[in-house]
């Protein structure tokens, strides 16, 4: 059986993403499924770009240190 992982309505908020990310590096799933309501409303608290400033280098360490354990992340973003 493929292990999977299933999130949504994160809402862009960074400790519901650190809880997946360490779930993802703990777990080793083969694909992780967001599922809706993924970003934050109205400007992201620090300020930047959620995605590129936030988001992208966190997923991009972690697929460094999995490596070929890294699942495939499939996103639909939902209505936010």
């Amino acid at each position: 059986m493929t292990r999977c992982l299933f999130a949504s309505d994160l809402h862009g908020r960074p400790s519901r993403y650190e809880a997946l990310l360490h779930a993802v590096a703990a777990e080793r799933p083969a694909a992780v499924f967001l599922g809706g309501d993924l970003l934050p409303s109205g400007s992201f608290p620090g300020g930047g770009d959620f995605l590129l400033d936030w988001l992208g280098p966190r997923l991009e360490h972690l697929r460094e240190r999995l490596g070929a354990a890294y699942p495939a992340v499939l996103a639909i973003f939902g209505n936010d």
